[in-house]
């Protein structure tokens, strides 16, 4: 009696425990990065995750901030275009993402279906052809499914839709009773049989039958609740979701339903079940409207994840959790009304892709970016550039790796890079590609993981003209025969100019001697040795030394000067005062002599052909003054014109015309060479040495337009020391 007393108290005892187990619920923390409205995102609540073939991950915002696509660093968004309606989205405010693996995007908006190309960013539109449909209701495309044979099915608010694999046009099939709720949330394909897809609506599940296009409604036994998500287990049993917290197991092939109990262990103020996802055998997270949690089907334990203030990378707060999805490596990717966050390492089973993890070429940008040039989302073969583009840089990613900080990438330019180099950065560029074909081979390791297999991307820059080897050998062979007869050219005229040279040369010396013989010539000669000989018999003895030290002193100067084609205009100064003395003291102070200099003009550093302005203050002492009546004048100015010497000399005789008719009344003329020879002399100057000098002389009158004296003008280029 005593032991089937201690037996039924056991057996108590256990129910208790089993009750106790049936109820318990532990939190636990999860740590997230969270991406939200500050980060590049158009607005705060999102339904919907993916992860298509190449890694990115997709989700899209129900109250119009439109569709994402998320490498791991960056955004691109994708929205209404209103000026190409035709080829955008058909509406910011997404329902749906479904990326099945075939290339494509299948984004379910309030305006329609688009269909999204991976490769090229083309976007297909669905939004004309819903909308000339049964009903405007056909235009809210809440669900999508590809079957196994390429088939797409939608739902809408007014039913289910098909396009068919040719993509020619949409067909809508018999709409669900309106009782029953017609609006298909949810679409799977059956694990067991090709022609049955599963659909859930507000209010059942339905299993429908492609071939015979015939629906078969099942559900427990009573519906005071609205249907949220339906998922298929590893077993092919369907779990349902639904807003009154309860999940139920319904098994296809017993047709049995089994209520899970959630309810009871998780929090019921918000308590409906808003999203599933298998994340290992046995455990489903389930996303409520406050709470993430993962329940042990064998067990009915709940372990929960909710808000804590303290903890900035925890869960949003109430954030109305609307989908779950693990990537492919484990990481739990949270939408919600908030933004969408993902766990920082793995807690959920992965959802493999179909191709296996590789570095993809997002884009590239050239010195030239021509406006015609349509880019796609991703380089998936070839690259071309033209012959101004030459300038590239190439931008790739590996896209949502566990370890964004530490991947590391290995570029190799096939054909210009000898070995593969390795980076941390996502962008390489070659500044001066030559033309050609080249390989962009690109690998990355996500940590210290294994090597992703290599992404090949041929590239083809257009080449040059001069990058052909044809061109280069005709240009070659140009070249060398120009170079040829240049060279004889230059030769030949190296000859000429040298002979040409040594005739002036000559020519120049013979004037420069005819010069120093003109300023030496016997008469001023015998004139100075006269008044030599006068100042020795009548004046002191030191006013004839005095003479005599000044006619020695203008000799000797002549004759240095005469050494060089250019001299300092303060030497020059100096033997034309000298040479002034001279005359002014053997004609008895015949004139008055001034000499002004511009003070802004260093005479040391300024050069002058030298003699150059004594043939004209000869003429003017000899021609002009020493036959006027009474004292005359004689005037020299020396002025800085900038790039110009300019002297003045001028007299107030009795000017050319008078001067030449009195020498033209002499029995015996003398003709002065001294003129002449200077003007031969600056010629030659000018041809030799590039010194350009101009004279000008200039008649002056009274007013009673009678002569008064004469001007004359010579310019000289400025010749510092240096360049003498």
């Amino acid at each position: 009696m005593l032991h089937i007393k201690q037996l039924v108290l056991t057996l108590i005892l256990l129910g208790w425990m089993v009750n106790v187990q049936v109820g318990m619920t532990q939190n636990f923390n999860i740590d997230f990065y969270h991406l939200q409205r500050d980060d590049d995102l158009l607005s705060s609540s999102y339904n919907c995750l993916a992860q298509d073939e190449y890694g990115f991950m997709w989700f899209g915002s129900w109250d119009g901030g439109g569709l994402y696509r998320y490498d791991g660093y960056n955004l691109k968004s994708f929205v209404v275009d209103p000026d190409d309606l035709n080829s955008s989205l058909t509406s910011n405010r997404i329902n749906s993402v479904h990326t099945p693996g075939d290339g494509f995007a299948y984004v379910g908006t309030h305006g329609g279906l688009s269909i999204i190309n991976l490769i090229t960013g083309d976007i297909e539109q669905w939004a004309n052809q819903v909308r000339t449909l049964p009903s405007i209701e056909c235009s809210y495309i809440e669900s999508i499914c590809l079957d196994q044979k390429g088939s797409i099915y939608v739902g809408s608010l007014y039913g289910l839709g098909r396009i068919p694999a040719e993509r020619d046009t949409m067909y809508w099939l018999k709409a669900l009773e309106s009782n029953a709720g017609k609006h298909p949330m949810v679409i799977l394909n059956d694990r067991l049989d090709e022609n049955t897809l599963w659909l859930a609506t507000e209010k059942n599940l339905f299993k429908y039958n492609k071939q015979n296009r015939i629906y078969q409604r099942f559900s427990p036994d009573h519906n005071n609740y609205f249907i949220y998500d339906i998922e298929f287990d590893s077993d092919s049993s369907l779990y349902v979701a639904t807003t009154s917290g309860q999940l139920f197991n319904y098994d296809v092939i017993k047709d049995e339903w089994t209520d899970m109990r959630l309810s009871s262990v998780v929090q019921k103020e918000y308590g409906e079940i808003t999203n599933l996802y298998f994340s290992d055998t046995g455990r489903i997270w389930v996303a409520t409207s406050n709470e993430v949690c993962q329940f042990e089907e064998s067990t009915r334990t709940a372990s929960c994840l909710s808000h804590q203030p303290a903890n900035k990378d925890g869960l949003f707060p109430i954030g109305l959790y609307r989908a779950l999805f693990g990537d492919r490596h484990g990481r739990l990717w949270i939408a919600s009304r908030l933004g969408v966050q993902f766990s920082k390492d793995p807690c959920a089973l992965p959802t493999l892709p179909s191709k296996p993890p590789q570095v993809v070429c997002l884009s590239y940008q050239t010195n030239i970016d021509l406006e015609a040039e349509k880019r796609p989302l991703l380089i998936h073969d070839s690259i071309y550039l033209n012959v101004d583009q030459r300038d590239v840089t190439f931008n790739y990613v590996l896209p949502n790796p566990l370890h964004p900080q530490q991947v590391t990438y290995e570029i190799k330019l096939e054909g210009f890079d000898d070995v593969f180099y390795s980076s941390d950065q996502r962008s390489v560029r070659y500044p001066r590609l030559p033309g050609g074909r080249y390989k962009l081979k690109l690998r990355a390791r996500d940590g210290e993981g294994e090597w992703t297999t290599t992404t090949v991307i041929n590239v083809t820059a257009e080449k040059k003209l001069i990058e052909y080897l044809w061109f280069r050998i005709v240009i070659g062979l140009f070249t060398v025969g120009s170079l040829i007869l240049l060279n004889r050219y230059l030769v030949l005229q190296v000859k000429k100019e040298e002979r040409l040279k040594a005739s002036f040369a000559n020519r120049l010396n013979e004037v420069q001697l005819q010069a120093l013989r003109a300023q030496m010539n016997p008469h001023f000669l015998f004139n100075c040795l006269n008044s030599i000989k006068y100042y020795a018999i009548s004046k002191s003895r030191e006013e004839t030394a005095d003479y005599l030290s000044k006619f020695a002193l203008l000799v000797r100067t002549i004759l240095n000067n005469s050494k060089s084609h250019t001299v300092a205009l303060l030497e020059e100064l100096e033997a034309m005062k000298l040479y002034v003395e001279i005359e002014n003291i053997r004609l008895e102070d015949k004139f008055d002599f001034f000499l002004e200099v511009d003070e802004s003009i260093d005479t040391l550093d300024v050069r002058v052909p030298p003699m150059i302005f004594q043939p004209y203050v000869e003429n003017a002492i000899w021609h002009g003054l020493m036959n006027k009546r009474g004292k005359g004048t004689l005037k020299i100015v020396i002025k800085n014109m900038g790039d110009i010497i300019q002297c003045l000399v001028e007299d107030n005789g009795i000017g050319r015309r008078a001067a030449r008719e009195i020498n033209q009344g002499r029995t015996h003329r003398k003709t002065s060479m001294g003129m002449q020879i200077t003007a031969d002399r600056i010629s030659l100057i000018h041809d030799v040495y590039g010194i350009k000098t101009s004279i000008n002389i200039v008649d002056l009158t009274n007013s009673k337009n009678e002569a008064c004296g004469t001007r004359v003008i010579i310019e000289i280029p400025l010749i510092s020391e240096a360049k003498s």
